[in-house]
């Protein structure tokens, strides 16, 4: 079987020699093609190739890539220059490229509401059964950058137009077939050949889903010569890789994908002239931060083959009238466009981002400014990604903006595992949950429902629904709560209270910017305490909870999970009308307060406080304000200690010391702090208490990751985990 498979492989590479075009004539030379792997950030080496050919004269008249080398040579095809592609993948924030989400600074404020209840995670989605996200990156920021590489090229031509002319290849997922993409859009082509699959999420494209072209066809040195190339020179990053370079998913992924294609790729190279195998030892898949390296290897091995490489040089006459043929073709970058008209959504949805852009029109549009705003969109978490493009209407040239939807919902579901390992003599355990249902009423409402198993029991329900153009909304909420209180009896030991709200909340409201949110309301519901361990004389209540409340947030932090710069400060206001086991009402005032100051791209400080006072006569048990923050119990016991009054600030400082491999995780920071806090009642003592701690914080898929220990109170030094919720909890 073997053998007829090789023979057949010998017979088709035959005929595609047999059938490569003849020389036309003495004096004209024959037409260079350039095939380009894929490898994932190996793919960079093709950089340093591409910066050899034009450094000795050596003409390209055909450019063939899958997956990174798709993406490299259809930038160098839009007539980028080498220098300039050098100068692009190293000022790429590449952890911000593949992030899987939008920036927290252009989340709307309800979804940043989402990020901090779910820091990390899991999304999945409820249309038409449980589903998955199709992949663990939706690459939206990709997205825009394979945008603004391909604005010289119009949506409805042919890639023959472009400086070089083009191909790339994908695999559509359904039939399983090679798909050679050359014309329509080029950024939606760019993307599908680099979807990794369980990775990036598939592209769909002319009404086929597709997915990353390496798996069929990793060099496709047979499309170059089917483009009309009579000398083919292929570049293979996905050569053979150290043990030690499988450090990730993605590296684990391209191996296999190597292993998959490797008779394909075997194949394929017996129609290069020229095969250059940079020396990548020492280099993963996912090393996008060592693009200088890789680019650097990719001229070595050019330099390497040089003799070949100078029998298809030109001279500099026929080099100029090459280049200059060249540019004749290329296109600029920036154009005033004179539509923008929007794909992808419904006709409501399309008319409200195409008034939003409107602004784009009759002026030299601005990339970076268009990115920043298609950001912004993808923040209300309705949709995938949005991408950008050249189109022609009517004889004039505009903006086609594409969107696409989230295929799996709404609605959506967020799902989260707490683990708070951070108090004394026990780990709390909790599974949160929330649902999102938008467009109930109006485009832009939402149902929100959440619950929560464990340690804390949850059932709550709020239905967000706007109204004019400034913001305004009203949001009513149904919720009942138990949860659990301890409280330190001295001599008597631990009591352990358990507590259960039910009520109706009634709320107004205005979000002045992404930033802010401003709510007021009345709050209708009923209360009971009663004591689960510990002295059964000790004073348990039950009884109608009223109150009226005002808060005001505003976070212009950079993250839900571990800041590293901006302000957040939080101001709530409850008046008290009837409480069980109090005759009287009474106010409460309470804010918080944490900052983040970058000293270098590594290192930050940052600085939190807590304040809260009860105004008239002490609060009951139930509404005290707890000392509470990171690792604070460790100094105080089990039992948090309560009183009507509290005051609490802390100091403290960040170090990123390495990061997560994507798509498992982000950043991985040593942070270490000091905090003292105090609380006090006019009938009893005041409680207070300082900490040392410190200890690793890790961004992982699964929320932020706290590994470390404290010191303070002389309690002696203790060890601490948790998982899900750390910084929320504690008072980050």
């Amino acid at each position: 079987m073997t053998t007829v498979r090789w023979r057949i492989a010998w017979v088709t590479v035959a005929l595609l020699l047999l059938g490569r075009p003849l020389l036309a004539g003495e004096g004209e030379r024959p037409r260079v093609g350039l095939v380009l792997s894929g490898g994932g950030a190996l793919g960079m080496a093709h950089v340093g190739v591409l910066e050899w050919l034009e450094a000795h004269r050596v003409p390209v008249d055909y450019i063939a890539g899958t997956s990174m080398g798709g993406v490299i040579g259809g930038a160098y095809a839009t007539g980028m220059t080498p220098a300039e592609l050098r100068r692009l993948l190293t000022h790429i924030r590449w952890e911000e490229a593949f992030r899987r989400d939008p920036p927290y600074s252009q989340l709307t404020f309800r979804r940043k509401e989402d990020a901090i209840a779910f820091p990390g995670g899991f999304v999945f989605g409820w249309r038409e059964g449980l589903k998955w996200p199709r992949g663990l990156i939706p690459a939206h920021p990709v997205g825009l950058l394979l945008s603004r590489i391909s604005l010289p090229h119009t949506s409805d031509d042919s890639f023959d137009t472009l400086p070089i002319p083009f191909r790339t290849v994908a695999v559509d997922l359904e039939s399983g077939e090679e798909v050679v993409i050359g014309d329509g859009s080029l950024p939606l082509a760019l993307r599908a050949t680099m979807a990794i699959p369980g990775v990036f999420t598939p592209v769909e494209w002319q009404g086929r889903l597709l997915a990353d072209g390496g798996m069929l066809n990793n060099l496709p040195t047979d499309v170059a010569v089917r483009l009309g190339a009579e000398r083919v020179i292929a570049v293979y990053v996905g050569g053979r890789l150290d043990r030690g370079t499988l450090e990730s998913p993605l590296d684990l992924l391209s191996r296999s994908v190597n292993i998959i294609t490797r008779q394909s790729v075997r194949r394929n190279r017996l129609l290069a002239d020229v095969f250059l195998t940079p020396d990548l030892e020492g280099f993963g898949t996912s090393d996008y931060d060592r693009a200088e390296a890789l680019m650097d290897a990719g001229y070595q091995a050019a330099n390497t083959y040089a003799e070949p490489l100078r029998a298809m040089a030109l001279g500099e006459a026929e080099w100029a009238a090459y280049l200059a043929a060249r540019q004749a073709r290329e296109r600029g970058r920036i154009f005033t466009p004179a539509f923008v008209r929007v794909a992808g959504v419904d006709g409501r949805q399309a008319a409200a981002i195409a008034r939003s852009l409107r602004h784009h029109v009759g002026r030299p549009l601005s990339p970076r400014a268009l990115d920043a705003e298609l950001t912004a969109i993808a923040g209300c978490g309705r949709f995938e990604s949005l991408t950008y493009e050249r189109a022609r209407l009517d004889g004039s040239e505009g903006i086609l903006v594409r969107v696409q939807e989230k295929p799996y919902g709404p609605p959506f579901v967020n799902a989260l595992l707490e683990i708070d390992g951070t108090r004394v003599g026990e780990t709390r355990f909790s599974v949160p949950g929330r649902l999102t249902l938008f467009g109930l009423g109006c485009p832009s409402a939402e149902l929100r429902a959440d619950v929560s198993f464990g340690s804390r029991t949850l059932l709550a329900a709020e239905y967000y629904r706007p109204w004019g153009r400034h913001g305004w909304f009203a949001a009513p909420r149904l919720f009942t709560d138990r949860d659990r209180l301890d409280v330190d009896q001295g001599a008597a030991g631990l009591a352990e209270y358990s507590t259960r709200r039910t009520g109706l909340a009634l709320a107004l409201g205005r979000y002045p910017n992404r930033d802010t949110e401003l709510r007021a309301g009345l709050f209708l519901g009923h209360l009971s305490t009663s004591v689960r361990r510990g002295d059964p004389t000790l004073p348990a209540a039950s009884g109608a909870d009223h109150a009226l409340f005002a808060s005001w947030v505003t976070d212009g932090q950079d993250s839900a999970v571990v800041p590293t710069r901006g302000l957040r400060l939080e101001a709530n206001a409850q008046w008290r009308l009837r409480t069980p086991g109090v005759p009287h009402d009474f106010l409460q005032v309470s804010a918080e307060a944490s900052t983040f100051r970058p000293l270098s791209p590594r290192a930050s400080l940052f600085a939190f406080a807590s304040a809260g006072t009860t105004l008239g006569e002490d609060a009951p048990l139930v509404y005290q304000f707890p000392l509470s923050g990171p690792l604070l119990l460790t100094t105080c016991g089990r039992a948090e200690p309560r009183g009507s009054h509290l005051a609490l600030a802390g100091i403290g400082a960040l170090h990123r010391v390495s990061q997560l491999p994507a798509p498992v995780g982000g950043r991985i920071h040593l942070a270490a702090w000091y905090q003292y806090g105090s609380v006090f009642s006019d009938n009893q003592p005041d409680a207070s208490a300082g900490c040392l701690g410190g200890g690793l914080l890790a961004e992982t898929l699964a929320g932020p990751l706290f590994l470390g220990a404290s010191l303070g109170g002389g309690s002696g030094v203790r060890l601490h985990f948790a998982l899900g919720h750390f910084f929320k909890a504690t008072g980050f």
